[in-house]
């Protein structure tokens, strides 16, 4: 008995440009310091393709933590909208 299976169907892919902003410490004003095109099937496809190579994420140890905000650091919260 054959079965057929159905092609598979590439995900849509669109352009996307990720810029890289600074802002500047007088005024806080945004500047554009790089932009790259990125072809890839969602925004967040694109911005992970560009910081992969640059960041690294991992779980922080109660270590790391404690001599972090000695030094002044300050825990970020992440959104959903970011």
């Amino acid at each position: 008995m054959v079965t057929a299976t159905a092609p598979v169907k590439k995900a849509a892919t669109r352009v996307y440009t990720v810029a890289e902003v600074t802002v500047a410490t007088e005024g806080g004003l945004a500047v554009v310091t790089a932009i790259r095109l990125v072809k890839a099937a969602t925004p967040a496809q694109a911005l992970k393709h560009v910081v992969t190579p640059r960041f690294q994420v991992s779980v922080a140890k109660m270590d790391d933590i404690i001599a972090l905000i000695e030094d002044g650091a300050k825990v970020e919260i992440a959104t959903t909208e970011e």
